[in-house]
């Protein structure tokens, strides 16, 4: 039997949506790792894995998506200290303005 979704899986898989139809319009090619589809998770690597990845513009870049009121997992915190110690940065992102600052402060301005 299938363990109904919490409100903070739907309202992630929200902005997931709103994030990757965004991501596409300007330009970038999205992996998505995690998303919530209906009444379940499908989840295809480790835990701690960024939700999402884009590529484009000579890079890739990793978000982790979370609601307002959403903290990263244990394995999370140690992915992204981790990467951080190979300079790589995950990107934790909450809305859909906040992700459009991380496309900006990667220096990507342009559209299609």
């Amino acid at each position: 039997m299938q363990q109904p979704l919490q409100a903070e899986q739907v309202a992630e898989g929200k902005l997931q949506e709103t994030i990757v139809s965004q991501a596409e319009k300007l330009g970038w090619i999205p992996l998505e790792v995690n998303r919530t589809r209906g009444r379940s998770t499908l989840t295809y690597t480790t835990p701690g894995t960024p939700d999402l990845f884009l590529v484009g513009y000579g890079r890739i870049i990793a978000i982790e998506l979370k609601t307002p009121e959403g903290t990263l997992s244990p394995a999370q915190k140690k992915l992204k200290l981790e990467a951080l110690r190979k300079e790589v940065e995950i990107h934790t992102v909450r809305s859909l303005d906040e992700f459009l600052d991380v496309h900006r402060r990667e220096g990507v301005w342009r559209s299609r």
